[in-house]
């Protein structure tokens, strides 16, 4: 069943003139997600090989190396039909879309306490020490180490995340926590119109 309420939100913070947007209106179905299952398996597999023979780059503690553990941590559950104990649902709708060009994502979870323990397994792993702070009154991680920062807010329904330049992360974080809202903000109508116009029907089959 579709989550027109939570797409429309999430719609709702991707401006008019997004220089791309990827998005899911509906759930995939069980066959489609059986096939990237099958290949989340093969992913995995082919990214624990390449780690075992490039020992050249130690990255342990640092933020790359804790987004290494989280996608290895998503990865593998969803590979084994366990992705609910990570806090993200296989019924999520995600979007990714740019801001200025830089990559925005947006993703709803099914239980926010869940999510907040995968996070502290990955820290574990990594040996970056995850530093949550507060932007509005939502929690969120922000580093800005690197030239580009990235910052991960966590809303009430869903999980907003970007990469931002180091100049511009007030800019970014007002986006990311929707305290500054786009002029003209992309929507469902122009999303259902786009797919009509193309023949578009999803999955495959348009």
């Amino acid at each position: 069943k579709a989550d027109s309420a939570g797409f429309t939100t999430l719609l709702s913070h991707v401006p008019a003139d997004t220089s791309y947007l990827l998005t899911n209106k509906n759930p995939f179905p069980e066959k489609v997600m059986a096939f990237h299952l099958s290949r989340s398996k093969d992913m995995m597999k082919m990214i624990s090989d390449l780690d075992k023979k490039d020992k050249s780059k130690d990255t342990k503690g640092d933020s790359s190396a804790l987004f290494s553990a989280l996608f290895e941590e998503f990865s593998e559950k969803l590979a084994n039909n366990k992705l609910e104990e990570t806090g993200l649902s296989l019924k999520a709708i995600s979007m990714v879309y740019g801001y200025n060009l830089m990559p925005v994502v947006r993703m709803t979870f099914a239980d926010k306490e869940k999510l907040m323990a995968t996070l502290k397994r990955a820290e574990e792993k990594s040996g970056y020490k995850v530093e949550l702070t507060k932007c509005g009154e939502y929690d969120c991680f922000v580093d800005t180490k690197d030239k580009d920062g990235i910052a991960l807010v966590f809303q009430k329904d869903h999980l907003a995340a970007s990469f931002f330049p180091s100049d511009e992360k007030e800019k970014f974080i007002d986006h990311l926590t929707g305290k500054s809202s786009p002029k003209q903000a992309y929507n469902v109508e122009k999303w259902d119109a786009f797919l009509k116009e193309n023949n578009y029907q999803g999955f495959g089959e348009g």
